[in-house]
């Protein structure tokens, strides 16, 4: 009989030991799939994300396509011309607008400089423009240029660049260009009168003046200027001054209207022009020139210069003042026919060449009437000369052979009376010698003090007569180049008047001193001083200072001026309260160094 079986752990008696049947793992509940099948979904599910992104990329790419397709359409649709540059100016990309601004096909542009494409005015401001556009961070810069394309049509554009980058970060340049001709063709007229204008205050010759006049006008206002003059008597000198912008075809302008005249409708409105105060437009059509031709000959020489619109404008001194010539201006191919604005600055232009020119006939009149006064004092001296010459003659033979006691007396009178007459009419010469630039110098090498000792001695009896004491004070030096005669006729102005300036009982010094250029010779005097004002003017030819004793004064100090001028060097007056007046002068040691 079978023992029944205890449990384990019931007494603290190990269990009786029996083998139990395996136990079956349990069976999948109902509706779940196995591990297998579940690595499978998983793998199954991350393929469908993968294919879900891709789909996503691509339609991205494909909007990105668009874009760049759109964006390529709207950069080379765009009206407003624009191109892609590279650091050193070559074209990267370049759309329509641009294209037929440049004349330049895309392919054709592509990898070549801008400015190989076009001939600017001045190819150094659109590199200018560059350089500032790449170093601006994105900030644009900007500027106005004018450029030729290779068909001959001159553009003027606004620039604007800024600086970008490319897909691998290279720098790069976008640019933009809008072609701002009216603007910028009046910007640059006005620009050019107001700098006429400073050209013209400062011209005193008829001929400057119409040139200078001429080329304001060329290239800023027109291709080609032509200057009529009207002269003394009312005639019309054509033609004073011819400009074009291409310097050849100056020659042939002036040849054709010399050979045939101006067009008729040209020299209508010059004449209109000069009528009616006003300018005049002639716009004439690119065939009126074959038509007025006069001949075969004269219809090459239109067709070369192929101009085709003119403006008349006169050169008005003043509001009410009659013209004084008439201003023509004319546009060639490539240039748009002139506009209202256009006669405003050619109107104004004509206004200061008009003044210029009636200043400088207003100078040119008055210069020949001082060379006539010039002349006719020139004259005057020399015929005084021999008068007085005689009556002084007179006066010292009457004092030596008179027998009656008080003769002496009025003849000495008589005498220093014929001295004075010479002495002025001696200065009168000089003077206009002076102005004349007449003055002859003798000039050699001599010691200043020897010129110095000369002077003392010819003053001395009348520095006796006056009471003063005379004093030379010199330095041994070298000798110097100059007109003795002359010199010592500039000491001897400087000394009489301070002779007869200084007080009774004091003293003269006339002295030389070397300097490194040369030698200083100078006057003291303890007389009446000089004034401020009188200083600044001592030795103009109207000035006479308080000092100046009747007679003396005046005229010997502009001709000492004139003198020392005429040597090459410089004189002066100093004048301080409580120290002497001083007279000096400083000559150079030659001629090549007063130079």
């Amino acid at each position: 009989m079978t023992e029944p079986t205890r449990e384990a752990g019931a007494t603290g008696e190990p269990a009786t030991a029996r083998r139990l049947p395996p136990v079956p793992e349990p069976a999948p509940a109902p509706g779940l799939a196995s591990p297998g099948d579940v690595q499978g979904d998983a793998l199954a599910l991350h393929q469908v994300e993968l294919e879900l992104q891709n789909q996503e990329l691509r339609a991205a790419e494909a909007r990105l396509e668009a874009a760049r397709t759109r964006s390529a359409e709207l950069f080379d649709g765009a009206p407003v011309a624009a191109c892609l540059l590279s650091r050193r100016g070559n074209v990267l990309e370049l759309n329509r607008a641009a294209a037929a601004l440049l004349e330049a096909p895309p392919l054709r542009a592509a990898g070549r400089p801008l400015v190989a494409l076009v001939r600017f005015d001045d190819g150094t401001d659109f590199l200018d423009l560059l350089g500032r556009a790449l170093a601006g961070g994105g900030a644009p810069a900007r500027a106005d240029l004018t450029f030729r394309t290779r068909g001959g049509r001159e553009v003027a554009a606004r620039f604007v660049g800024a600086a970008a980058r490319d897909e691998e970060g290279g720098l790069t340049c976008r640019l933009t260009m809008v072609e701002v001709d009216d603007r910028l063709r009046l910007e640059r007229g006005l620009r050019a009168v107001a700098e006429a204008g400073a050209t013209l205050a400062g011209a005193r010759d008829e001929a400057q003046i119409v040139a200078a006049a001429a080329r304001a006008a060329v290239p800023a206002l027109a291709c080609a200027a032509v200057v009529d003059l009207i002269v003394r008597g009312g005639a019309l000198s054509p033609r004073a001054a011819v400009v074009h912008v291409d310097g050849a075809r100056a020659e042939d302008l002036r040849e054709a209207e010399a050979r045939w005249g101006p067009l008729p409708s040209v020299g209508l409105a010059a004449v209109d022009a000069l009528q009616q105060r006003r300018g005049q437009l002639v716009p004439t059509p690119a065939s009126y020139a074959a038509l007025a031709a006069k001949d075969e000959e004269h219809g090459r020489f239109l067709a070369r210069l192929g101009l085709h619109a003119w403006l008349a404008v006169p050169l008005l001194p003043d509001v009410d003042a009659a013209p004084l010539g008439v201003l023509r201006l004319a546009v060639g191919p490539g240039r748009p026919p002139f506009e209202a604005d256009d006669v405003e600055v050619a109107a104004a232009l004509g206004r200061l060449a008009g003044a210029a020119l009636a200043a400088a006939r207003r100078l040119a009149a008055a210069d020949e009437a001082v060379q006539t006064r010039d002349s006719l004092l020139a004259e005057v001296a020399h015929d005084l000369g021999t008068p007085a010459t005689v009556v002084q003659l007179v006066a010292a033979t009457l004092e030596r052979t008179a027998p009656h006691p008080a003769t002496p007396a009025s003849l000495t009178a008589l005498g220093r009376a014929a001295d004075r007459l010479r002495a002025l009419t001696l200065q009168l010469q000089d003077l206009t010698s002076l102005d004349l630039g007449r003055l002859r110098l003798v000039r050699a090498l001599h010691a200043p003090a020897d010129v110095v000792h000369d002077a003392v001695a010819l003053h001395a009896p009348l520095a006796a007569l006056e009471h003063v004491t005379l004093r030379a004070d010199v330095e041994p030096g070298p000798p110097v180049l100059l007109d003795r005669d002359r010199v010592g006729q500039v000491l001897s102005n400087l000394l009489e008047n301070a002779i007869r300036a200084a007080p009774a009982g004091s003293e003269v010094v006339v002295g030389a001193r070397r300097t490194p250029r040369g030698a200083r010779f100078h006057v003291e005097d303890a007389g009446p001083g000089l004034t401020p004002d009188e200083l600044a003017r001592v030795f103009d030819r109207a000035a006479r200072p308080a000092r100046a004793v009747a007679g003396v004064a005046g005229l010997g100090l502009a001709i000492a001026r004139g003198i020392v001028h005429a040597h090459g060097g410089r004189i002066w007056a100093e004048c301080a309260p409580g120290r002497p007046t001083v007279f000096a002068f400083e000559l150079p040691r030659s001629s090549e160094e007063g130079a």
